[in-house]
């Protein structure tokens, strides 16, 4: 969670910067954190059955990025924060 948290910091920063420049959405900045798990028809390894099946982390922002709506997944966590990170820190820097 502490990974989310910092690229969560470096993206309000970014945003706070880029919208100095321009006008942004209401939803700038926003993001979640999601836990999906497997429903009785998908297959679930015994023992397995209360661990989610991925982690997805949606975003809501314009000022920065391609688009204006983002989802990654992962099966953990950290999965998803590291493709989150890899993309926001290079719509930051470029």
């Amino acid at each position: 969670m502490d990974e989310f948290l910092e690229l969560r910091k470096r993206l309000l920063d970014a945003l706070k910067k880029a919208s100095e420049e321009y006008p942004g959405k209401s939803y700038e900045g926003e993001m979640a954190i999601s836990y999906h798990y497997p429903g009785i028809y998908d297959f679930v390894e015994e023992g397995k059955e209360n661990e989610p099946d991925w982690v997805v982390i949606v975003a809501d922002f314009y000022l920065i990025g391609p688009h204006r709506h983002y989802t990654w997944k992962g099966r953990t966590l950290e999965e998803a924060v590291k493709q989150a990170s890899e993309n926001i820190d290079a719509w930051i820097a470029g």
